[in-house]
């Protein structure tokens, strides 16, 4: 039998959080619902997984590995979309010598034993439903079955596609489909109802209340059972924790705060005072369970982002804003002429990287001298004072404002989010020919970004400013790609159908997501 998981992560009801986090990487006590669904099926003797992605990709990768640390093999499969499942599912079949698979979603877990599909081992397909009709999303399949389904598919509609069937019936569930279902599959294993889902919750430091590694709390703090409290976590004077409060690893609840009936992701910082109930809190994102609604929170003394210190990343932060600051006075004897004559301008441009609210990008104003021509760097010095104040860094991507933006697939959003805006850029080697060009540069240079390739742009800009006749026909011909973007495909940077495609990096582009 085979195994397949739908890792798809885009459900529409976990917006905005799930612009940073897809669905299966969801929290349900001490781990994601997807390492609890892995557990699980490992428990049950499945030694090979395949695992079809497609929204963030690469942190459900990172999450899982391939499978060694489980004793398993975990083989993943990505779509452009999630209507494309089906197309991978007839393709796994087809080139599979297996005649069953067990199919279901990477983001609901259902209470089901293998043992429930024997009973029923002549039949094409058994699928798992609850006792109102609702189909799980999971089910056994036989290979002829899914040899004959629709290229092009909604899962969800499978049970109508494949006809007759049997209709196994479970009871119980664990599910992040929705924050709704989340906070009440987190309330059921807290009222130990989900023993049976989960092979591991934790340390029960007493009846009712489980406590994380390296989790440090005040004595005049509350502790009301049943709560759930991760790692690293800083509970400090006063606050009430509890009833049924989930608190993800490395959060800080302050002083005389109130979390109850109520979960906080991970990396949250929770203000002095602050009553939370019957709420989900992401960052500076909070989800009002009663409305149905979210909200955004600037305030970062009422709700903010705990950043992980760096000493490596002070040391360059200090490094570029010491160095723009002393370059900006030197420098200062050729920019206040020019600005005084000409004038400066500002842009409004988008600050990278992007946090998990995606609909509220932070912004920020780029400064540039008012000149038709970008000779010798000159017209862009002012942004030397971006880099003093933190706006953008001495090397990174274009800056961009919303509409560029919102125009580029939602992959080229993924990779681009995670950049940072800098002066210098792999653009400003040799400035592209036209505006994919451009894009397809700053994606390069975020998939590839490090302090050794930073290094190499600087000086590649130096030999470029200084010794016009050296420059390359490329920017990225310097840098190991060579001078054709169709080589980017080879190197497996971008998928060949976007390098193909003239208008590959709009919105309605066909062409979103790689096979």
């Amino acid at each position: 039998m085979r195994v397949i998981l739908n890792a798809v992560g885009y459900r529409q009801d976990l917006y905005p959080i799930l612009l940073s986090t897809p669905s299966p990487l969801m929290r349900v006590f001490d781990c994601s619902i997807l390492t609890h669904i892995i557990q699980l099926l490992r428990h049950m003797g499945v030694d090979s997984l395949d695992i079809i992605l497609s929204h963030h990709p690469n942190r459900i990768e990172e999450e899982i590995g391939d499978g060694s640390q489980w004793g398993m093999r975990i083989n993943t499969h990505l779509v452009r979309k999630p209507i494309y499942v089906t197309r991978t599912l007839r393709y796994l079949a087809m080139s599979s010598d297996q005649t069953r698979f067990l199919l279901g979603y990477a983001d609901l877990l259902p209470a089901f034993q293998l043992s429930q599909f024997e009973n029923y081992s002549d039949s094409q397909a058994q699928l798992l439903y609850d006792s109102e009709g609702v189909w799980w999303g999971w089910g056994l399949f036989s290979r002829e079955v899914l040899c004959e389904i629709p290229k092009e598919l909604d899962y969800e509609k499978l049970p109508l596609i494949i006809g007759s069937h049997k209709k196994v019936t479970v009871s119980g569930l664990l599910s992040a489909r929705t924050f709704p279902e989340l906070l009440e599959s987190n309330r059921r294993c807290l009222n130990n109802h989900g023993d049976e889902l989960l092979l591991k919750k934790g340390h029960e430091q007493s009846s009712g209340i489980w406590l994380g590694k390296e989790t440090s709390i005040h004595s005049s703090a509350q502790l009301l059972p049943p709560v759930f409290i991760g790692d690293g976590v800083e509970i400090e004077e006063g606050a009430k924790i509890g009833p049924y409060a989930i608190i993800e690893n490395h959060c800080v609840i302050d002083c005389n705060s109130v979390v109850e009936h109520s979960m906080v992701f991970e990396n949250s910082y929770v203000g002095i005072g602050l009553e939370l109930r019957n709420m989900v809190v992401s960052q500076h994102t909070v989800y009002n369970m009663t409305l149905g609604s979210h909200i955004r929170v600037k305030d970062s003394f009422v709700l903010s982002k705990i950043a992980k210190f760096s000493v490596k990343e002070f040391i360059k932060t200090v490094f570029e804003r010491s160095f723009a600051l002393v370059s900006l006075i030197a420098l200062s004897p050729i920019i206040l002429p020019i600005a005084l004559i000409k004038g400066i301008s500002s842009t409004t441009c988008l600050r990278f990287p992007i946090q998990s609210n995606g609909e509220l990008h932070e912004e920020f104003s780029l400064y540039s001298l008012n000149l038709e021509s970008e000779w010798m760097g000159i017209k862009s010095l002012p942004c030397l004072w971006n880099i003093v104040k933190g706006d953008m860094r001495l090397t990174g991507i274009t800056p961009m404002d919303h509409t560029a933006f919102d125009e580029l697939s939602e992959d080229w959003k993924e990779i681009l989010s995670r950049g940072e805006v800098g002066w210098l850029r792999l653009s400003s080697v040799e400035p592209p020919i036209d505006e994919m060009g451009a894009v397809l540069s700053d994606l390069y240079y975020v998939t590839n970004k490090s302090f050794t390739f930073d290094c190499r742009l600087i000086l590649r800009w130096l030999w470029v400013k200084l010794i016009p006749f050296g420059t390359p026909k490329s920017p990225l011909a310097q840098f190991g790609v060579g001078t054709s973007l169709k080589n980017e495909n080879a190197k497996g940077i971008f998928p060949q159908e976007q390098l193909g495609c003239a208008d590959a990096h709009r919105k309605n582009s066909p062409h979103q997501r790689p096979t």
